[in-house]
């Protein structure tokens, strides 16, 4: 199945104007003064922009993020029973106000786990 996963609260704790949108993260990375390294592994507070985003900058301005990344965020939702309640979609594209981007199954030992692969 193949499908596309819309932006769930985009409006309400981020921009949905996509041009909006890169203003702002743009904004917040510019206020980080630090140079990208290599990690192997980075969390992220994901509590939206206006309450998180200053944070989350200081992330991902450190980390040398790689073409292809592994995201696991909560099931805020409840729906699905995912182990550990952990949530990724694996169906299609995974919708942001700023284009999508098409995910993938991984298919390790670990079947829970999905990758998503992200154009930045």
């Amino acid at each position: 199945m193949s499908d596309s996963r819309s932006p769930a609260v985009a409006g309400t704790f981020y921009p949905s104007d996509p041009v909006e949108l890169r203003q702002l993260v743009t904004a917040m990375l510019a206020d980080v003064d630090a140079e990208p390294q290599p990690a192997v592994a980075a969390i992220a507070p994901h509590a939206g922009l206006i309450y998180s985003g200053a944070c989350a900058a200081h992330v991902f301005k450190r980390v040398a993020v790689p073409p292809i990344v592994v995201i696991l965020a909560p099931n805020h939702s409840g729906l699905w029973e995912n182990i550990g309640g952990a949530a990724a979609w694996s169906r299609g594209e995974y919708g942001t106000p700023a284009g999508t981007h098409s995910s993938f199954a991984w298919s390790g030992s670990a079947n829970w786990l999905h990758t998503i692969r992200l154009r930045i």
